[in-house]
């Protein structure tokens, strides 16, 4: 309709470049499913069920500082997802937009030519891996996440035909990863949980690397000045919907410090995510 066009354009999805013809502005065109940096699916899955209502408990998740969803759905969020493949198959596709721009970037601006082995975990699909794996030749790669996700990363793998290169297991980070590679990833992973559980999934990382191992964390973080940026709008996502929290890095270098890891570097990736590289220590 046509007051829907109008509303649309003066919030910049749309331009009017003549009266009643309307045209896709550079944000209107991420909505379009046929662009490798779509967040098409992002946007679905953010107003799906769950989303939605939970964000309708906002005020009740701030006044509590706890997920609301668990009221809501008798259940925590990726126990709704595993019970209702639809949604499911919405919010992974989702996390395939987010993860697409990170993976650009991060190949982009993190160097793998020294890495043998990596483990992605909770690596879903695997799609930041996989193109890792598309411009690293020489490494190898295992895609770690429960065993009702990793389906889609065996297919991704075969399709590819990476298989002698690649390889998705399933499991619970919370007991144990698998052990020996030389680096190990955890993408929006960290987000999803408070300190305590966060630790318990980084001293699981700590004790599978390899004693020259590298943990990379990739992750948005709030300005330690705490000026505006995405970040805290999904810290309050995060609150609503699994209980977590976005981190400064001065909070992200004291989590690890208690893992066993010491931050060394903060790596912009062109996008609202940074790469946090830490190494192990003894």
């Amino acid at each position: 309709p046509y007051t829907t066009l109008f509303r649309t354009a003066s919030v910049g999805v749309l331009a009017e470049p003549l009266p009643d013809q309307y045209t896709l502005t550079p944000v209107g065109e991420l909505l379009r499913s046929d662009r490798p940096d779509s967040m098409r699916d992002w946007l679905i899955a953010e107003t799906d069920t769950p989303h939605w209502q939970a964000w309708g408990k906002l005020y009740e998740g701030v006044r509590s500082g706890r997920t609301v969803v668990p009221q809501l759905f008798g259940m925590h969020i990726y126990e709704y997802y595993a019970a209702h493949p639809e949604d499911r198959v919405c919010f992974s596709r989702a996390m395939s937009n987010i993860s697409a721009l990170v993976a650009q970037g991060t190949v982009q601006h993190y160097d793998f030519s020294l890495t043998r082995h990596i483990v992605d975990v909770g690596g879903a699909d695997g799609g930041l891996l996989l193109a890792i794996l598309d411009v690293n030749p020489q490494v190898r790669g295992t895609v770690f996440d429960q065993p009702h996700v990793v389906e889609a990363a065996r297919q991704a793998i075969h399709a590819k035909n990476y298989q002698a290169r690649c390889e998705a297991v399933g499991g619970d980070f919370f007991q144990a990863v698998p052990s020996g590679a030389d680096l190990y990833m955890l993408k929006f992973i960290l987000v999803d949980w408070k300190d305590e559980d966060a630790l318990r999934i980084l001293q699981n990382c700590r004790t599978a690397i390899a004693p020259d191992g590298k943990l990379l964390v990739i992750e948005m973080t709030i300005p330690d000045d705490n000026r505006p940026s995405a970040a805290q709008l999904f810290d309050l996502n995060m609150l609503v919907m699994t209980g977590g929290q976005e981190r400064m890095v001065s909070e992200y270098r004291a989590l690890l410090a208690r893992a066993g890891f010491r931050l060394t570097r903060v790596i912009p990736t062109g996008s609202p995510f940074h790469v946090l590289e830490a190494v192990a220590v003894c």
